[in-house]
């Protein structure tokens, strides 16, 4: 590379709930789910009583005023992650000048496709099939939990996948082209459950509830391509690493 380029975009605040997906540390069944920004509609002809006395109680105006503060942090989120994707694009457009490996849309299509490769994969409980994609440490790192649910007849279910947003957070150009990286954000909602190979999948597919979640894909360069080095679920911030 011409240039040193290094973004933190975004710090990000997650839910803190566990799931079974392709992560980097999975355990069990996914658990808990997603939540939604709530805000006061309408409004009560008796909210104010006699003498500016408040007859719903400060648990209402309690209510009243979470709503508007989060009404308001919610606007304020949005106008500033389209600021970010902007410079995000912008700086990616900038190293492109000296490397034609960055380019915005590629990145994020091939972060797409390796996200939908790494839940069959690891439905079949098998890396090696995509083993050309990932890095050596991740795949030393998740075989052995793949290996104990085939001798378990034991398989990680993902089913209807949605994606309701993927975006570029963090990109890393460096000098030395075999420490560029780039992270990108996925979030949405999928069926994900453990169960025993013999088990009427689909039966259990169709009964299984939808949960919410969002990871962090850390992709690091190796030549002329993007290889996956790391899966960050529920991460409270992007790793200083990058």
């Amino acid at each position: 590379m011409k240039k040193n380029i290094f973004i933190v975009i975004l710090l990000f605040q997650l839910s803190n709930n566990a799931f079974s997906r392709a992560e980097g540390s999975v355990g069990g069944g996914r658990s808990g789910g997603g939540g939604s920004y709530g805000g006061y509609s309408g409004y009560s002809h008796g909210w104010y009583g006699r003498r500016g006395t408040v007859e719903g109680g400060p648990e209402q105006a309690l209510l009243m005023l979470t709503a508007v503060l989060t009404s308001g942090a919610l606007i304020g989120y949005v106008f500033y992650a389209r600021i970010e994707r902007k410079k995000i694009k912008t700086r990616i457009k900038q190293s492109k000048k000296f490397d034609s490996i960055w380019n915005h849309n590629k990145l994020k299509s091939h972060a797409e496709s390796i996200f939908t490769k790494v839940q069959h994969a690891w439905m079949d409980r098998d890396l090696a099939e995509i083993d050309h994609l990932l890095s050596k440490s991740f795949i030393k790192q998740h075989t052995p939990l793949l290996q104990k649910y085939t001798k378990q007849q034991i398989k990680n279910v993902v089913a209807a996948v949605s994606l309701t947003d993927v975006r570029i957070l963090e990109v890393h150009d460096d000098a030395d082209d075999t420490k560029d990286a780039y992270a990108v954000h996925f979030q949405g909602w999928m069926k994900d459950f453990l169960a025993h190979e013999n088990s009427n999948i689909s039966e259990l597919v169709e009964n299984a509830e939808l949960v919410f979640f969002k990871d962090l894909y850390i992709f690091r360069r190796n030549g002329s391509r993007w290889i996956l080095d790391e899966i960050i679920n529920d991460a409270e911030a992007i790793p200083g690493y990058l």
